[in-house]
């Protein structure tokens, strides 16, 4: 009987030896967790006073701050080109340098564009949303 590669790594994932660790085990459990059949890694008191104060304090700043959602939308739209479409291309650029040729500088240069009109339409709506409602 010929045993392959994966028959070896499965044998070994499953086998019991002696109390150590087997590969049915969940990654992030500890070996000095009880098995009360919780998988999520444990967490300090201050982590999770601090992802609770995040996200009381985001409700507070949605309730009282007026039209925050319009705010939230000129936000949106200066973040989603600059990092999709603005600065990736801006870093190659940095990286290539003169190195780049002409297609690629073309596509980069038009990618630019797309970015920058995208970003000032996105700016403009929200902004004329937020004229609107005053």
């Amino acid at each position: 009987v010929q045993v392959t590669a994966a028959d070896e790594r499965r044998m070994l994932l499953t086998a019991d030896h002696d109390g150590e660790k087997t590969g049915d085990e969940h990654p992030l459990k500890r070996d000095d967790d009880e098995d009360d059949g919780a998988v999520f890694a444990p967490m300090s008191w201050l982590t999770f006073g601090v992802r609770v104060g995040v996200v009381v304090s985001t409700g507070v700043v949605a309730l009282v701050v007026p039209n925050f959602g319009l705010i939230v939308q000129v936000m949106g739209a200066v973040t989603t080109m600059l990092m999709s479409m603005i600065l990736p291309v801006l870093f190659l650029l940095a990286a290539k340098g003169r190195s780049i040729g002409f297609l690629e500088g073309a596509v980069c240069i038009a990618l630019l564009i797309v970015g920058f009109v995208g970003m000032v339409g996105g700016m403009k709506d929200a902004l004329e949303h937020i004229n609107e409602t005053e």
